[in-house]
This record gives structure tokens, C-alpha cells and sequence, in this order.
């Protein structure tokens, strides 16, 4: 007959005094992990929940027209400033491409800010220097 293998040795088991000393750790801190897990996975529930909430809240935000006619202004502020520097550079021709298309972004500010911008003129200004540029100039509407 062929040598056996060696049976590995069994633990012996210790008869115990009470029935609480004899349960095994093991399942409990499978259950401790699995709970640990689930406050975990609700906690982030609760957090998308309430972020979703509040994007929604601050999407819903109308703007005040003072914040409105900001915004024009600031865009028309722009479009001086690039008809000043158009004028520095000498490529401000009064008939030119450059000069019809800042005045047709001027004057398109009036209907993008309606209910804070009555009109949008595109005006030439006189400069220190005997020389002339555009603006935009902006009539806000009154509260």
C-alpha cells in the first residue's frame, strides 16, 4: 500500500463554560463591514440628493436687470475698445468690414439685453488727438 499523505492536524475545540464565550468572531465582522458598507453607500445617496437639489435651486436664479444692464455695458465697453484699437492701428475704415460689423454687434445688444437695454447706438466721438472713434453708446431702461 502506498505511503498517505499527512492529514493536517485538526484544531481541538474547547468545550466552553457559556454559550456567548463559544461564537466565533468571524460572521460579526463580516456583518460590522457589510453595515459600515451600507452607511457608506446612503451617506453618498443623501450627498447626490442634495447637490442635485441644490444646481436645481441656483439654475431657477433669475437675473436682476442691474446685472443685465452690467453685462451690456461691459460688451459695449468691449466693442469701444476694439474700435479704438482698430482706429490706432488705421484699419478703421468708415465704410470698412470691421467698422459694419461692431456696429451691428452694438446694435444687436439692444434686443440680446431687452429688458435691461432700451437702445444701442454705434457713435463717433471725438479723441484728444484730432482724431475720431466709435462707440457704443447704451440707453438703459428705466425700473
Amino acid at each position: 500500500m502506498a505511503p498517505s499523505s499527512p492529514r493536517p492536524a485538526r484544531r481541538r475545540v474547547r468545550p466552553c463554560a457559556a454559550p456567548r464565550q463559544c461564537r466565533s468572531s468571524s460572521g460579526l465582522a463580516s456583518l460590522e463591514w457589510l453595515l459600515i458598507i451600507a452607511a457608506v453607500g446612503g451617506l453618498a445617496a443623501v450627498m447626490v440628493v442634495a447637490v442635485q437639489r441644490l444646481l436645481d435651486d441656483a439654475a431657477e436664479v433669475n437675473p436682476d436687470q442691474s446685472v443685465r444692464l452690467l453685462e451690456a455695458t461691459v460688451l459695449a465697453a468691449e466693442l469701444s475698445s476694439e474700435a479704438a484699437a482698430a482706429a490706432r492701428d488705421g484699419e478703421l475704415d468708415p465704410a470698412g468690414t470691421v467698422l459694419t460689423r461692431l456696429r451691428n454687434q452694438c446694435e444687436q445688444i439692444a434686443s440680446d439685453y431687452g429688458g435691461a437695454v432700451r437702445s444701442a447706438e454705434w457713435t463717433q466721438v471725438p479723441m484728444a488727438d484730432a482724431t475720431a472713434a466709435w462707440t457704443c453708446r447704451l440707453t438703459a431702461r428705466s425700473a
